[in-house]
């Protein structure tokens, strides 16, 4: 969460399907799944199971023209 508190999203992948990590508090995690454009809070214990687990990459490296 180091590279969002910077206020750069990190796209991830989870079980092959690209999202966007974007925003996060002490309770939640938001992301931006790109498949279908829908966004989600997921709570704080369920996000670390999800990207603690195998299979999962993350990028956050990139930028974005404005």
């Amino acid at each position: 969460l180091y590279f969002i508190s910077m206020r750069m999203p990190v796209l991830a992948y989870d079980s092959g399907e690209p999202l966007m990590i974007y925003g996060y508090n002490s309770d939640s995690v938001s992301v931006y799944h790109l498949k279908d454009g829908t966004k989600e809070k997921i709570g704080m214990e369920k996000a670390e199971e999800l990207f603690e687990a195998d299979s999962r990459d993350f990028s956050c490296d990139f930028t974005f023209d404005r």
